[in-house]
């Protein structure tokens, strides 16, 4: 819509041709770089309309085979606003008011056409007014759109990081239960194969927690420096395996790519899941596409990405180049001030496409289209909390019957060295309960508001050869250590209890006894600590639900570091 270097495509419905050649010379002498079909039908009309947009439609009244208010009525029947003007020889008053009501936007009589460039100039400016005014419309509520689904996403995240917690406490009892009761069963008993089934489940149901505190950005993360060329090239093999020999698989690295500070079980994840998914598109074979660039952005109201949107909005996109403006991207503005560089993950595949009414929900934890038993729904909810996590934004564009191409942004490592985790060195593997975690009788003090955890956490530790000192409250806990500091080796703190949480007890007893080592217990994780305990040292997290040999084995740890000190 509009003039650009004067051009202006007309439409003109007219069927005297010494009439059209006067319009076209009239327009021509005013400058304009004309394209001009000349029309007479109504069916040449509905061709004219779906063959070309046009920037103005002039009409005779009336004429043999057409007149004016039927083209009117046609043009109005496309949804298109396109300036509608009446040119004619002989119309009255009555008529011309009649013409307006029906939508036309102007008339002007053939005897006085000088009146017929201003017309169309005024109607041209007034219909690129509306234009705009419709797109800042469109894109007032594109963003509320946006905001609408972050909101959402944020809410649906906090009741699934609530509700990881609590299970991780329930679980943690399941677990825990369950291995005391195995040790006093012979391998070779009925009862031990059902024990083993019900731990088998409750790791699933723990593997199901965890991606749920992914989703919510409640997990732990433990990042480093990475290459995702290096990441992505190592993971190919196995990559190829899952998805079968019917896909073809091809990597695209992009050269000098620049680091980034990652999880990098976590990025190994986000390919994984998205190559899972692009896999199950496409049950007759197709082909997964995985690239990698660098993007560099230095305003983030100038950002111009083709054919797609920096995300949390999930809505798909035309195949064109998208044109941004600055307000799409205020709910971003944050990461893109204060980041400027990303790198730029692709995967992209040839499969079914996702439906148009679902693109909404695709995030949501849960929510799947396969059928019962094949998927949990936690995929891309995982894939979300793991990009969110990492101040990263993603988007996907998908076209039924043609594919799904997913865009991962991932910030670039500003400053290397402050990219280390040097507090977590709990390894993720389970470890085996042998001798070595037996205690000697040192003294452990817990905290846990929750009475079933902290009731199997002392049995645990009793079980071991430790003495506990049991708090149920942070307040309990400052005063069992005030009456017992000398004696107590560990502290065992819960994160969250109501009044004083883990991070206060911590504070109370550091200034008691400095170098005591602590170790917090929480149903989120590392990532979920205050600032005021990431800031110390000489302490780590066991996140719930644990298994025995790993508490058993951070103890020790903690028990042997503390006695080379001494």
């Amino acid at each position: 819509m509009g003039i650009i270097d004067n051009r202006l495509r007309l439409l003109l419905i007219e069927d005297s041709d010494s009439d059209a050649e006067l319009i076209t010379r009239l327009l021509k002498r005013a400058g304009f770089n004309l394209t001009v079909e000349q029309i007479q039908t109504s069916q040449e009309m509905t061709k004219a309309l779906n063959n070309r947009e046009w920037d103005v439609v002039l009409s005779d009244y009336n004429m043999p085979q057409f007149d004016a208010l039927s083209a009117l009525k046609l043009l109005n029947s496309t949804g298109r606003d396109i300036p509608f003007i009446v040119v004619s020889g002989a119309i009255g008053e009555e008529t011309a008011v009649s013409i307006m009501k029906n939508g036309a936007h102007d008339y002007v009589m053939k005897d006085n056409l000088t009146r017929l460039i201003p017309a169309i100039e005024r109607e041209l400016r007034e219909a690129q007014l509306r234009q705009d005014k419709r797109k800042s419309e469109e894109d007032r509520k594109d963003l509320e759109d946006q905001l609408r689904q972050a909101q959402k996403m944020e809410a649906v995240g906090q009741l699934a990081g609530g509700v990881a917690h609590d299970f991780n406490n329930m679980l943690f009892i399941i677990t825990g239960c369950t291995e005391l009761m195995m040790d006093d069963v012979p391998l070779e008993s009925p009862l031990h194969q059902n024990l083993t089934m019900i731990m088998e489940a409750a790791q699933r149901a723990t593997s199901l927690v965890r991606q749920l505190l992914l989703f919510s950005r409640k997990t732990t993360r433990k990042p480093v420096i990475i290459d995702m060329n290096d990441l992505i090239t190592n993971l190919m093999k196995m990559v190829r395996r899952v998805i079968g020999e019917h896909i073809l698989l091809e990597f695209q690295p992009c050269y000098n790519l620049k680091s980034i500070c990652a999880d990098p079980g976590q990025m190994e994840q986000i390919v994984m899941n998205l190559c899972v998914n692009a896999r199950d598109a496409m049950p007759n074979g197709g082909k997964i596409t995985i690239e990698t660039d660098n993007l560099f952005i230095d305003d983030y109201s100038s950002l111009k990405i083709e054919g797609y949107k920096l995300v949390n909005q999930i809505n798909s996109l035309p195949e064109a180049i998208l044109k941004t403006n600055a307000n799409i991207f205020d709910i971003h503005k944050d990461k893109i001030s204060k980041h400027k560089e990303f790198i730029v993950l692709t995967i992209s595949d040839t499969g079914c496409g996702i439906p148009e009414d679902i693109h909404e929900r695709i995030f949501e934890p849960f929510f799947t289209t396969k059928d019962v038993g094949k998927g949990t729904g936690m995929g891309l909810a995982a894939v979300y909390g793991i990009i969110r996590s990492h101040e990263g934004m993603m988007n996907f564009q998908s076209e039924i019957g043609i594919g799904t191409v997913f865009k991962i942004y991932l910030p670039v490592a500003d400053n290397l060295s402050v990219c280390s985790d040097n507090n977590i060195s709990l390894s993720e593997k389970a470890i085996s309960l042998t001798q070595t975690t037996i205690g000697n009788k040192q003294t452990i003090l817990i905290a846990e508001d929750d009475e079933p955890v902290r009731k199997m956490i002392v049995r645990i530790l009793e079980n071991s050869n430790y003495r506990v000192l049991s708090a149920e409250n942070g307040s309990q806990a400052i005063q069992l250590f005030e009456k017992n500091s000398g004696t107590i080796d560990i502290a065992m703190l819960d994160v969250v209890m109501p009044g004083l949480g883990g991070d206060k007890v911590m504070e109370h007893i550091r200034k008691i006894k400095n170098d005591i080592p602590i170790i917090f217990l929480t149903g989120y994780s590392r990532g979920m600590l205050p600032e005021t305990i990431l800031s110390q040292g000489n302490y780590d997290t066991l996140q719930k639900p644990v298994s025995r040999s790993e508490m058993l084995s951070k103890v020790k740890e903690f028990i042997s570091k503390k006695q080379n000190k001494d």
